[in-house]
């Protein structure tokens, strides 16, 4: 990114409509390993979702998260909603130096045969966690700090990519502080091929209910 900032960046013309990629065209690219961002609603995606995909909502920290996740500059295709939050998100990346983005606001459905994973609560982990399950923090060092799940596994979300091998190979329970950032490493493990669990709940619900103690 230091050239481009160096440098400014090239013409790319934000008020042109965002270039539409059709189903067959999504399949082809998918297979050829361009980067697939869904940025509809963590619930819309955990429920149904195109296989290859990647999980980071719509909203002003998608530039961020974009940035820590795909390698900078890549070709990103992006699923949402409708054609003006496409045209919106395009923007934001655009800021950062991706610039080869495409995008389609057609039905998940009519894309190719959906997967899902579930979104549980703090209390659902409390009752229904099994001998051998993984409980995974995705919280920044400081917000563990202040408080964890005894026996969970640290992997901060910005490094998870890098180390999805150190996670063993059970069933994972994902969490951050309220969900936001679960959903995004969920999607990562579930394409993976990990029996991923998105706990979908505040922080502040493990610590009433006893789940955190000091680190």
């Amino acid at each position: 990114m230091a050239p481009l900032n160096r440098n400014g960046p090239a013409g790319i013309d934000l008020a042109a409509p965002l270039t539409a990629a059709g189903p067959g065209d999504l399949r082809t690219r998918l297979a050829d390993g361009v980067t697939v961002i869904d940025i509809r609603d963590r619930v819309a995606y955990s429920a149904a979702h195109l296989p290859g995909s990647i999980s980071i909502n719509d909203g002003d920290q998608l530039a961020t998260y974009v940035g820590w996740l795909i390698p900078f500059g890549a070709p990103l295709v992006l699923i949402g909603d409708s054609a003006g939050q496409l045209q919106q998100a395009r923007r934001q990346l655009a800021r950062i130096g991706f610039d080869d983005v495409t995008g389609t606001s057609a039905p998940v459905g009519d894309l190719g045969i959906p997967r899902s994973f579930p979104r549980r609560t703090f209390d659902d982990l409390a009752r229904d966690r099994r001998p051998g399950d993984v409980v995974l923090d995705v919280r920044r060092a400081e917000e563990r700090a202040e408080g964890a799940l005894p026996g969970s596994r640290h992997l901060p979300i910005h490094e998870l990519t890098g180390r999805l091998g150190a996670i063993p190979a059970q069933r994972v329970w994902v969490h951050c502080a309220s969900g936001f950032r679960a959903g995004t490493a969920a999607s990562l493990l579930a394409e993976a091929g990990y029996d991923v669990i998105q706990i979908d709940d505040h922080i502040d619900r493990a610590r009433t209910i006893g789940l955190l103690a000091p680190v």
